[in-house]
This record gives C-alpha cells, sequence and structure tokens, in this order.
C-alpha cells in the first residue's frame, strides 16, 4: 500500500497528464466521497469529475513541479506549482498550497489555494473551473 504522500504525488501526476483527465484515473486515487474546497468553492466527486472533462476540453498540457511536499499520518501538505499551455496556445502558471486527507488509501478531501502567477485572468480559477452547459 501507498503512503499517503506517494499516494498524493502519484495522483498530482497522473491527473496533470490531459490524456489521463478521467473517471478512470480519478477513481485509482480518489474516494467517491472527495470533496475539494477550492477557489471559494467546494466541489463533490460528480463536480470535480466535470472540472477534469472541463480542463480535458481546454487544456493541452500541463507540467507539474512539486516545491515541497510533507505528511503528518493520513495528512499530505503540498506546494506545487502547474504550468498550463491551452489548445489556442496561450500559457499559464498556477502556484498551489493544498491539503490532502488520505483514508484507505484514497485521498478523501483537499483544501487548496491557488494563485495565478503568470496568464489571463480567466485562468485564475482553473483550479475549480467546469463547462457551463
Amino acid at each position: 500500500m501507498k503512503t499517503p504522500c506517494q499516494l498524493v504525488q502519484q495522483a498530482l501526476s497522473q491527473l496533470l497528464r490531459p490524456e489521463a483527465l478521467d473517471a478512470d484515473t480519478a477513481a485509482q486515487f480518489f474516494s467517491p466521497q472527495y470533496q475539494q474546497h477550492v477557489d471559494g468553492r467546494t466541489l463533490n466527486y460528480a463536480e470535480f469529475l466535470a472540472h477534469l472533462d472541463y480542463l480535458k476540453s481546454q487544456v493541452q498540457q500541463m507540467h507539474l513541479q512539486i516545491l515541497a511536499i510533507a505528511s503528518n499520518g493520513n495528512t499530505v501538505m503540498t506546494h506545487h506549482r502547474v504550468d498550463v499551455t491551452r489548445h489556442q496556445g496561450t500559457t499559464a502558471r498556477l502556484e498551489v498550497l493544498a491539503r490532502f486527507e488520505c483514508i484507505e488509501g484514497r485521498i478523501i478531501s483537499c483544501y487548496e489555494h491557488s494563485r495565478l502567477c503568470d496568464g489571463d485572468t480567466q485562468d485564475r480559477y482553473l483550479g475549480s473551473a467546469m463547462s457551463e452547459s
């Protein structure tokens, strides 16, 4: 069984590949009871999957750089950067501080604060964006 740090690191690495932004990949790492608290919003698991679908429709490439990671029991804290290239070629860089809670080999929650370092103002909410449909 993976440690909570390994689980979070692997989840971030896998899900930041646009071809892996899907329900099957998410199910490997996230509990169906998962909640993500980001950008003043709380996403349940279904909304998180809709968020992944939105990212897949908008993003050509993402690059993860974990600056720091630490754990205490089932809690994992990360400080990471994500460089994003959208399909139309525009780019953005976000810096993220996140606290993950892991239970029984799955991520159950994430409390995330992200800051847009570079990019269009619309990219500020890439951490929680979903399609309007």
